[in-house]
């Protein structure tokens, strides 16, 4: 018996708080190809503990399936997920087909590669650091989440959480350095008014 992917809004029946693994297993999604190359890039260039590592992968995998459920928010990472997210985003063709994945249900071909369904343009899963001074919103106009009150809503929901890898209280890591939206919106960066060059008769 093999698993079908999940609609929008749909839950896997599991036995236990659900955990990164069992979401990429219930979305057909072989989770030691993609595990394998986010934790390779932690270890390496980042300098973790494979362990370690391997549970901050977990915990941004529950982290986008939660936000795939609730497309509406913007959530901010504790600052320790947020580098397993932030190995995740370098990988685009992988961020891409994820964020298609958790959110409409799209199967992949085989593992995750760039000849895989993609996220359809209007429907994009953003990552956005964020710059000390400036509003904890989105480009759009949403408030932050921050990663108190966001590990707080993945344990509400049933979800795996890692609590060595999240703050108690929003006194500790209150604001994040990201935040994590889907958005319709394409785009944000104002037209350039560009004036015509005028060349003076010679």
């Amino acid at each position: 018996m093999t698993n079908s992917p999940m609609l929008p809004g749909q839950r896997p029946a599991t036995t236990g708080p659900l955990t990164g693994e069992d979401i990429l297993k219930d979305h057909d999604v072989d989770p030691d190809a993609l595990r394998d190359a986010v934790v390779e890039y932690m270890c390496t260039q980042r300098c973790y503990p494979r362990g370690t590592a391997m549970r901050m992968f977990g915990q941004a995998i529950v982290l986008l399936h939660y936000l795939a459920r609730n497309p509406e928010l913007a959530l901010a990472p504790s600052q320790v997920v947020d580098e397993a997210v932030d190995a995740l985003a370098v990988h685009t063709p992988y961020w891409n087909q994820l964020g298609a994945v958790l959110l409409d249900g799209v199967p992949p071909v085989g593992d995750i590669e760039p000849s895989a369904p993609t996220l359809p343009p209007t429907r994009i899963l953003h990552h956005l650091p964020h710059v000390p001074g400036e509003s904890r919103t989105t480009p759009d106009g949403r408030r932050v989440i921050p990663p108190a009150k966001v590990a707080a809503l993945l344990r509400q929901a049933g979800y795996a959480v890692d609590e060595e890898l999240w703050p108690t209280d929003e006194a500790g890591d209150s604001a994040g350095d990201c935040c994590l939206f889907y958005s319709e919106q394409t785009q944000y960066l104002r037209p350039f008014n560009r004036q015509p060059v005028v060349v003076a008769a010679s």
